[in-house]
């Protein structure tokens, strides 16, 4: 049981715990006064969660490099077209 604990996913999924934490303090207004900010702050973290999840439990880790990259693409561009539309 202690090896399970002691594994990168488990790691993994205690920074996407601590990843969602940090979305739901900022985004109810706790420590950002500027709307566009915690917007913004609430939107990195899911760029981050989102990658987490593509390079460890979908295993893109152990992927070609120009499928890492067009994932990692992807995240950049999705976050970027949303916080575009956002400020817009």
């Amino acid at each position: 049981m202690l090896q399970l604990v002691r594994t990168p996913v488990t790691f993994v999924w205690l920074l996407l715990m601590a990843a969602t934490g940090i979305s739901m303090w900022v985004a109810v207004d706790h420590g950002v006064d500027d709307v566009r900010v915690a917007t913004s702050v609430v939107m990195s973290v899911a760029l981050v969660k989102a990658y987490l999840v593509g390079m460890h439990f979908m295993e893109l880790r152990h992927a070609p490099w120009p499928l890492r990259g067009a994932f990692l693409a992807w995240c950049v561009l999705c976050a970027a077209a949303v916080l575009g539309v956002y400020f817009v």
